[in-house]
């Protein structure tokens, strides 16, 4: 889907273990959809693939719920990898946005 509020109607309709969502969508960003389908199914886990590797996106998208980022440069074995890592409950951040996040944390004495 290309819109953001047709993802959001189709996540709560069709229930899905994760989603891959991008940011820039009209209508409903991302991040806004992915912020209500992670308050309305607690079961649906979202992963954004996104070209958007500024600190300001992966830091909403965490706070929306978001439980992992990977970059749309990512190798397919990496997608899969991420997919199936979120959906057994754990988290995945492409590598240079893991490092930009260990990178900001401690810059705010976050990790000490």
């Amino acid at each position: 889907t290309t819109e953001g509020k047709e993802a959001l109607n189709k996540a709560l309709e069709l229930k899905p273990d994760v989603i891959l969502m991008d940011i820039s969508m009209p209508f409903m960003n991302g991040i806004d959809a992915t912020e209500i389908i992670t308050e309305q199914l607690d079961d649906t886990k979202v992963l954004i693939f996104s070209m958007h590797d500024s600190a300001e996106f992966v830091t909403s998208s965490i706070q929306a719920g978001a439980s992992g980022y990977i970059l749309k440069d990512t190798t397919s074995e990496e997608v899969y990898y991420a997919i199936k890592a979120v959906a057994n409950g754990k988290t995945h951040f492409s590598s240079s946005i893991a490092k930009m996040l260990i990178i900001n944390l401690s810059r705010y004495n976050i990790c000490s």
